[in-house]
């Protein structure tokens, strides 16, 4: 039944509309609309014709049987259909967002820091493994190359861990020290041994750290070919000893690099991987770092483009540092600049991976399509608050038959009204109250009186 306190703070709003000849109906169909036909509505129109009292015409009116069980109906639709948005955003949308936002955040986090500063340090050590004896012991039974081609036959179909168990030679120490550098980065060393034993990748491309374990697996595996190997044995022991005469080579040269940079106390590393890569030797750098040089000062002297020679570089570091702050802070305007695209891009490239990888079947069409026309109204604001962002694409793109987006919205705002120590359940009963107000007044229209 409607109580007086609501019929009043009604009024004034009923009063207004009248003014502008409007009137507030449920729409067609809507739980609400037969909520009112159960009221006598031509009986309460007379009686306010007649200027009784409003507030006690509509209590009357409001507490007749029908109108009682028409709204103990609405009651049960309203609690279902509210219980089931509750379990569909705690267990299902709320967590799929949570995994999003971080991926989207990192995305847009590593394309900042890469257009904002394109060079990188790169600290290059001699690994342990050049340094002993036993690999100079190995290479030494190759003393030239009989071609330079590498072999591009399938030597060895094997997986990683029989290539893991191929790198050994038995000499604990010597295959401890291989292990460490084939090993760096997910095993980024066995997989490039790998490719070459299986006739995808030629020597010469590998990193020369790489080269030793490619030296000690062609030797394990000589005269010995694994099954799937089609060759006759001396095609095959033929391919095996071209690899490892061409390895041996590329082995004595990078060794004789190594140990000329660290006699002469080289700074740069020589073959540089990339332009925005400034390879240094870490010895040595290690030690002008604690003369007084600065990562700032040694990435200026790249801004600079010229490079001061080593011995210049601690006593120009001011100058250099001045350089490296000023291209720095005109990185960072442009950076900021170009936020709005680099947030646009880390969105659909991860929300449309998520696309895919749901397998929507129908949907997945209107979904993309959703996702680029949401894509193309991010602006220059949206991207101050990427949860909340994400938060509205997600419920958009995979949830658009729920009201998922209104409550999760309406959560936030009664979360930041509240203490931050406010019981969770009781923001979420602030929500659903306020949500219950939201369901209700979808439900109507208005139209000229």
């Amino acid at each position: 039944m409607l109580n007086r306190i609501a019929i009043e703070a009604a009024l004034p709003v009923a009063q207004r509309l009248a003014e502008r000849k409007l009137r507030v109906l449920p729409s067609e169909g809507s739980p609400l609309l037969s909520l009112t036909m159960t009221t006598e509505t031509a009986l309460v129109e007379n009686a306010l014709a007649l200027n009784s009292d409003v507030t006690t015409v509509l209590q009357e009116r409001s507490n007749n049987d029908l109108h009682r069980l028409a709204k103990a109906d609405i009651i049960k639709l309203a609690s279902l259909s509210i219980s089931r948005l509750h379990d569909m955003t705690r267990n299902v949308i709320l967590p799929h967002i949570k995994d999003v936002v971080p991926r989207v955040q990192a995305y847009v986090s590593a394309r900042r820091v890469e257009a904002s500063l394109p060079y990188t340090v790169e600290m290059r050590e001699i690994p342990a493994v050049y340094s002993n004896p036993v690999l100079k012991q190995l290479y030494e039974r190759y003393p030239t190359a009989s071609q330079l081609d590498t072999p591009a036959r399938n030597l060895c179909p094997v997986e990683l861990d029989r290539v893991k168990d191929l790198c050994k030679t038995g000499m604990a120490g010597f295959d401890e020290e291989l292990a460490v550098i084939l090993g760096l980065g997910n095993d980024e060393g066995y997989a490039e041994v790998q490719q070459v034993l299986s006739g995808r990748k030629g020597v010469q491309a590998l990193h020369v750290d790489h080269l030793p374990g490619v030296l000690v697996a062609a030797q394990a595996i000589y005269g010995e070919p694994e099954p799937g190997v089609n060759l006759t044995l001396v095609e095959y022991n033929d391919l095996v000893n071209r690899l490892l005469a061409k390895t041996a080579q590329l082995i004595r040269g990078a060794q004789l690099r190594y140990e000329a940079a660290d006699k002469a106390g080289t700074l740069y590393a020589t073959g540089r991987d990339s332009l925005t890569t400034v390879a240094v030797m870490g010895r040595v750098y290690r030690q002008m770092l604690d003369q007084g040089l600065t990562p700032e000062a040694l990435i200026g002297n790249e801004m600079a483009g010229r490079r001061f020679s080593q011995g210049q570089l601690i006593e120009n570091k001011t100058a250099l540092e001045q350089i490296y702050t000023r291209e720095m802070n005109l990185r960072s305007l442009k950076v900021q600049s170009e936020m709005t695209g680099i947030v646009r891009d880390g969105v659909r490239q991860i929300v449309n991976g998520e696309i895919v990888e749901k397998d929507l079947g129908e949907d997945m069409a209107d979904a993309q399509r959703k996702l680029v026309d949401l894509c193309s109204k991010i602006h220059e604001k949206c991207c101050d608050d990427l949860n909340q962002l994400i938060t509205e694409i997600i419920c958009e793109v995979f949830y658009p038959k729920t009201d998922a987006l209104t409550f999760i919205n309406l959560m936030n705002r009664v979360g930041a009204q509240m203490e931050a120590d406010t019981d969770p359940r009781e923001v979420a009963l602030m929500a659903t109250v306020k949500y219950i107000s939201h369901w209700q007044a979808r439900q109507l229209g208005l139209i000229q009186a």
